[in-house]
């Protein structure tokens, strides 16, 4: 982990070429392309292509929540205002 080194302004274009290059993707799908059911046979029903992207999108948004309570935590000492322990570098 230590050995990965990236500046904050690799970062952030990163991030934005990635999230340009989803919403390209995701103007594309068709309902049809939505409604393909996904060869997953461990599921039943079959999974769709839209049900995929919305465990997906859920799986993300985890993380972040996951990301923003240690950044909270490590910078604060605590997830609430009351717990930081310098309460004014609270934003």
């Amino acid at each position: 982990m230590r050995a990965f080194r990236a500046s904050e302004e690799l970062l952030l274009e990163y991030h934005d070429a990635t999230y340009e290059l989803m919403k390209t993707c995701l103007k594309r799908l068709t309902a049809e392309d939505l409604a393909r059911q996904l060869d997953e046979s461990q599921y039943q029903p079959l999974p769709t292509v839209a049900v995929r992207l919305v465990s997906t999108l859920e799986n993300a948004m985890a993380n972040e929540g996951q990301i923003s309570y240690l950044k909270a935590y490590h910078r604060l000492g605590g997830w609430f205002p009351c717990e930081a322990k310098v309460p004014a570098n609270f934003r």
